[in-house]
C-alpha cells in the first residue's frame, strides 16, 4: 500500500520541478530584444514648428509601440519572446520609424527595418542612422516629408510652381511655396 501511495505521489512532486526547470517544453519566457536606434541627425536638428519627433518600432505582425526617446536615442525591450518554435530558430522583422504628430495624421519621417535571430536570453539589436532612410515623400513632389515640415508646408499636399514664373501656388490641389 505505502508503494501504491508513493507511485502517486510522485507525478504530483516531479512534473511542477519539471516545468520549473524548463523541461515543459514551452518557450522561454525569459528572452527578450532591446532595440536601440540612433536619431539621424538631419531629425536632430531639425527645427520643425510644432509637434515633437515621436519614435516607434514594432516587430513581425505587432502594432508599432512608442520607443522611449532619450538625446540621440531610442530604446524599446521586447520581452518574453519565443527563441524557437518547434526548435527552429526565431527571427523578428524590426521596423522603425519617426514620426511627428503634424496635420490629421503623423507624418513619416525616417523609417528602416531589419531581420534579427534570436537566441534564449537577451537579445540586442542597434539601428545606426545610416540604416535609416529619410527620403520619404508622401505626396511625390520630390521634396521630403522633413524638408517639407521644416520649411511649413504640408507634406500631403504636392508643391506646385505655376508657370514660368517661378512662383508656386495652390493650383488643383497644389500648395503655395516658393
Amino acid at each position: 500500500m505505502k508503494l501504491s501511495y508513493l507511485k502517486n505521489l510522485l507525478p504530483i512532486i516531479l512534473i511542477p520541478l519539471i516545468h520549473a526547470c524548463g523541461g515543459g517544453g514551452s518557450p522561454e519566457a525569459d528572452t527578450s530584444l532591446s532595440v536601440t536606434v540612433v536619431v539621424p541627425s538631419g531629425i536632430a536638428t531639425a527645427s520643425l514648428p510644432s509637434g515633437a519627433v515621436r519614435v516607434f518600432v514594432n516587430k513581425t505582425g505587432d502594432a508599432p509601440v512608442e520607443m522611449a526617446l532619450s538625446g540621440s536615442t531610442a530604446t524599446y525591450t521586447f520581452t518574453g519572446l519565443a527563441a524557437s518554435v518547434s526548435s527552429v530558430a526565431q527571427t523578428y522583422n524590426v521596423t522603425i520609424s519617426f514620426d511627428s504628430a503634424m496635420y490629421a495624421s503623423n507624418v513619416t519621417l525616417a523609417a528602416g527595418s531589419s531581420a534579427i535571430t534570436i537566441s534564449s536570453g537577451d537579445n540586442s539589436l542597434v539601428f545606426p542612422d545610416t540604416l535609416l532612410d529619410l527620403s520619404i515623400d508622401t505626396d511625390s513632389d520630390a521634396r521630403t516629408n522633413l524638408d517639407e515640415l521644416v520649411a511649413g508646408t504640408n507634406p500631403f499636399v504636392p508643391l506646385c510652381v505655376l508657370g514660368d514664373s517661378g512662383v508656386a501656388g495652390q493650383v488643383g490641389g497644389c500648395e503655395l511655396g516658393s
